[in-house]
């Protein structure tokens, strides 16, 4: 007798499960930091992108910076490696 009661929680329980959905990833932001003025920087070290007077309202982020989860799609960030080489640059 348990062994119908306990198919048929199995089948109910089932149901309850969800199929897994694709992400998609979101569209391209658009370059709203300016990137696209200094993608040229990157793999260059810090002091070229401050000599040329482009770093400026920058946020500097170098490995283990503590970097706040505030969103500005205005700010432009430069990720830095150990040698502050620029790595990355993103808008956010």
């Amino acid at each position: 007798m348990l062994r119908p009661v306990i198919i048929l929680c199995a089948f109910a329980l089932s149901a309850c499960v969800q199929e897994p959905s694709f992400v998609t990833q979101p569209p391209e932001v658009a370059d709203t930091c300016g990137i696209a003025a200094r993608s040229a920087y990157v793999g260059q070290p810090i002091s070229a992108l401050v000599t040329a007077g482009l770093a400026g309202g920058a946020r500097i982020i170098r490995p283990g910076d503590a970097v706040t989860e505030d969103y500005s799609t205005t700010r432009l960030n430069v990720d830095l490696d150990a040698d502050d080489g620029v790595t990355r640059l993103w808008c956010g």
